[in-house]
């Protein structure tokens, strides 16, 4: 969580970030940053089940603190870790500039997929292409999305209207949701940072 949040912090254009969360201990962690832009929000017992969605935690929130309908709302996962403040910032100067709706944060894949029956999905088995004459496609990393919060509570989606991406570092494509990931994210931040 505190590499996300200190990501969040030092973006030229969060105003508050928004801790989610029904748990006392990562509201106490959070708030150890000690940073004034840092608010938490108590999830109601509807949005912290396993099955609530992130929209309805957001909505939640949206709906009970209010905000403006220019208000953009950035949903960022704690569980990518190799976010820095500098996508978030590239982000939203890419949304603007291009006009967009809502954004989310990708990484090109060059990984050939198939379907449960069999089927390749996204290359010809027949005619293999090398992977450097590959143009593979771009895989939702869950690392951040950014939303208009009035079209979020419209289309009860994070994603409306002109959607376009943001392209993250390939590192981005791993995330920790199980323990064995720790091990993984660990040695792959150790090693970014001794090879800036």
């Amino acid at each position: 969580m505190s590499w996300v949040v200190q990501a969040a912090l030092h973006s030229k254009y969060i105003n508050e970030v928004i801790i989610a969360t029904d748990s006392d201990e990562i509201a106490k962690v959070a708030l150890l940053e000690g940073h004034q832009k840092i608010k938490i929000y108590k999830r109601s017992e509807a949005s912290a089940t396993d099955k609530a969605t992130s929209e309805s935690v957001l909505i939640e929130y949206l709906q009970t603190c209010g905000y403006g309908s220019n208000d953009l709302v950035y949903l960022i996962q704690a569980t990518n870790p190799f976010l820095k403040s500098s996508d978030l910032d590239a982000a939203f100067d890419l949304l603007k500039a291009k006009k967009a709706d809502s954004l989310l944060s990708v990484v090109k894949s060059k990984r050939f997929f198939w379907d449960e029956q069999a089927q390749s999905v996204n290359y010809d088995y027949k005619h293999r292409p090398r992977r450097q004459e590959f143009a593979g496609d771009y895989m939702e990393n869950g690392s951040f999305y950014i939303s208009n919060a009035a079209e979020l509570i419209k289309t009860q989606n994070r994603l409306h209207g002109r959607i376009i991406f943001y392209e993250m570092e390939n590192i981005s494509s791993y995330e920790i949701d199980e323990p064995q990931d720790w091990a993984v994210a660990e040695a792959l931040l150790n090693f970014r940072e001794s090879n800036p």
